[in-house]
Protein backbone atom coordinates (compact mmCIF):
# COMPACT_ATOMS: atom_id res chain seq x y z
CA UNK A 1 0.00 0.00 0.00
CA UNK A 2 2.48 2.12 0.33
CA UNK A 3 4.69 1.91 -2.58
CA UNK A 4 1.37 2.60 -4.15
CA UNK A 5 0.55 5.81 -2.29
CA UNK A 6 4.92 6.88 -3.27
CA UNK A 7 3.75 5.93 -6.61
CA UNK A 8 0.93 8.28 -7.02
CA UNK A 9 2.24 11.02 -4.90
CA UNK A 10 5.41 10.92 -7.20
CA UNK A 11 3.04 10.97 -10.32
CA UNK A 12 1.16 13.71 -9.21
CA UNK A 13 3.75 16.06 -8.32
CA UNK A 14 5.66 15.74 -11.81
CA UNK A 15 2.75 16.53 -13.53
CA UNK A 16 1.21 19.99 -14.71
CA UNK A 17 -1.10 20.23 -11.37
CA UNK A 18 1.74 19.47 -9.27
CA UNK A 19 3.71 21.70 -10.70
CA UNK A 20 1.46 24.66 -10.42
CA UNK A 21 0.54 23.70 -6.48
CA UNK A 22 4.49 23.76 -6.30
CA UNK A 23 4.50 27.12 -7.82
CA UNK A 24 1.61 28.49 -5.37
CA UNK A 25 3.68 26.56 -2.64
CA UNK A 26 6.47 29.18 -3.48
CA UNK A 27 4.63 32.23 -3.69
CA UNK A 28 2.72 32.13 -0.74
CA UNK A 29 6.31 31.70 0.84
CA UNK A 30 7.62 34.32 -0.84
CA UNK A 31 4.56 36.47 0.56
CA UNK A 32 4.93 35.60 3.69
CA UNK A 33 8.96 36.18 3.83
CA UNK A 34 7.98 39.33 1.95
CA UNK A 35 5.64 40.32 4.91
CA UNK A 36 7.68 39.36 7.88
CA UNK A 37 10.58 41.86 6.53
CA UNK A 38 8.17 44.82 6.05
CA UNK A 39 7.32 43.90 9.79
CA UNK A 40 10.59 43.60 11.55
CA UNK A 41 12.30 46.07 9.19
CA UNK A 42 14.76 43.54 7.90
CA UNK A 43 16.59 42.83 4.65
CA UNK A 44 15.83 45.41 2.13
CA UNK A 45 13.27 46.89 4.59
CA UNK A 46 15.99 48.35 7.23
CA UNK A 47 16.05 52.15 7.66
CA UNK A 48 19.27 52.82 6.21
CA UNK A 49 18.23 50.38 2.99
CA UNK A 50 15.05 52.43 2.76
CA UNK A 51 17.29 55.86 2.39
CA UNK A 52 19.46 54.33 -0.71
CA UNK A 53 16.31 52.88 -2.18
CA UNK A 54 15.26 56.20 -2.42
CA UNK A 55 16.99 57.65 -4.75
CA UNK A 56 17.49 54.60 -6.69
CA UNK A 57 13.02 54.65 -7.24
CA UNK A 58 13.04 58.29 -8.25
CA UNK A 59 15.72 57.43 -10.90
CA UNK A 60 13.78 54.05 -12.09
CA UNK A 61 10.65 56.06 -12.37
CA UNK A 62 11.87 58.91 -14.33
CA UNK A 63 14.01 55.97 -16.33
CA UNK A 64 11.05 53.99 -17.77
CA UNK A 65 8.70 56.98 -18.13
CA UNK A 66 11.29 58.17 -20.37
CA UNK A 67 11.90 54.90 -22.28
CA UNK A 68 7.88 54.66 -22.72
CA UNK A 69 7.60 57.90 -24.18
CA UNK A 70 10.65 56.99 -26.61
CA UNK A 71 9.37 53.87 -27.55
CA UNK A 72 5.68 54.83 -27.95
CA UNK A 73 7.32 57.88 -30.67
CA UNK A 74 9.07 55.60 -32.56
CA UNK A 75 6.34 53.03 -33.10
CA UNK A 76 3.09 55.73 -33.60
CA UNK A 77 4.87 58.98 -34.03
CA UNK A 78 6.09 60.54 -37.18
CA UNK A 79 7.21 57.85 -39.43
CA UNK A 80 6.18 54.87 -37.00
CA UNK A 81 2.81 54.03 -38.57
CA UNK A 82 2.10 51.86 -35.80
CA UNK A 83 4.75 48.82 -37.24
CA UNK A 84 6.27 47.59 -33.86
CA UNK A 85 8.35 45.00 -36.30
CA UNK A 86 11.52 46.81 -35.23
CA UNK A 87 10.51 48.61 -31.97
CA UNK A 88 10.71 45.51 -29.83
CA UNK A 89 14.60 46.27 -29.53
CA UNK A 90 14.13 49.61 -27.53
CA UNK A 91 13.01 47.48 -24.75
CA UNK A 92 15.89 44.73 -24.87
CA UNK A 93 18.27 47.67 -24.82
CA UNK A 94 16.71 49.56 -22.03
CA UNK A 95 16.76 46.77 -19.87
CA UNK A 96 20.02 46.20 -20.40
CA UNK A 97 21.27 49.93 -19.78
CA UNK A 98 18.55 49.92 -16.80
CA UNK A 99 21.28 47.21 -14.99
CA UNK A 100 24.18 48.88 -15.97
CA UNK A 101 22.44 52.17 -14.55
CA UNK A 102 21.51 50.80 -11.13
CA UNK A 103 25.28 49.38 -11.02
CA UNK A 104 26.42 52.85 -11.43
CA UNK A 105 24.17 54.42 -9.08
CA UNK A 106 24.85 51.31 -6.08
CA UNK A 107 28.69 52.56 -6.79
CA UNK A 108 28.28 56.26 -6.01
CA UNK A 109 26.33 55.42 -3.35
CA UNK A 110 29.11 52.92 -1.73
CA UNK A 111 31.87 55.97 -2.58
CA UNK A 112 29.61 58.59 -0.72
CA UNK A 113 29.48 56.64 2.44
Amino acid sequence: MTAVYKRELKSYLTSMIGYLFIFFILVLAGIYQNALDKILQTGDYTPEQKKKNALKSKISAIYWLVVTAIFLYYTFGGNGNGQMQYSWIIWAIAGVLFGVLMIVIDLINKRRD
